[in-house]
């Protein structure tokens, strides 16, 4: 279990791989860049975004947020196919990592389903509570659709952030 929360938060933070060595993987968290304009387009360009797409728009209390990249990577680990799902607006990040059944269908937050959410101040708040709906999992046409809520809370101060209905339309993987 703490080697998949180590794996979880490297991949949302670090937005590269990790290391087994915990001294590498807290490096690259502490060494993350601000998500400014510069470092939000090399961010695009190294994990293959799919930029000026809206694919994702969410509602958090009386606020929009819409996505303008996103990234879907798939891996195996332990034996168990991991999709993790990339957002951004160019300004703060949601991360979701998903190994449920590739099908339509709704899982809640857990063993799983993990998400978090970043500012651009580099605040992280990982997300307890929480579902994923999926409408559509095609596999052959490697699409996804459907919508999710995630209810997350700032480690360091108890803040929270909402996400109370996102809707995500055809994220794509390769």
């Amino acid at each position: 279990m703490k080697q998949s929360v180590k794996i979880f938060l490297c991949l949302s933070l670090a937005f590269a791989g990790c290391s087994s060595s915990s001294t590498k993987s807290e490096q690259a968290v502490n060494n993350q860049p601000p998500l400014d304009k510069e470092s939000f387009d090399s961010i695009v360009e190294k994990n293959n975004y799919v930029p000026e797409r809206k694919n994702v728009v969410a509602t958090t209390g009386s606020e929009q947020w819409i996505s303008n990249a996103y990234t879907v990577n798939v891996y195996t680990q332990n034996d168990k196919k991991i999709y993790s799902i990339y957002l951004t607006n160019g300004k703060s990040q949601i991360t979701i990592n998903y190994s449920g059944p590739e099908k339509a269908g709704v899982v809640n937050t857990g063993d799983m389903l993990q998400a978090a959410y970043r500012e651009s101040d580099q605040a992280i708040f990982p997300c307890q509570n929480g579902l994923i709906e999926f409408t559509t999992f095609d596999m052959e046409n490697k699409k996804m659709s459907g919508r999710f809520k995630l209810y997350c809370t700032m480690l360091k101060d108890g803040s929270k952030k909402n996400f109370d209905e996102a809707v995500f339309t055809e994220l794509s993987w390769n």
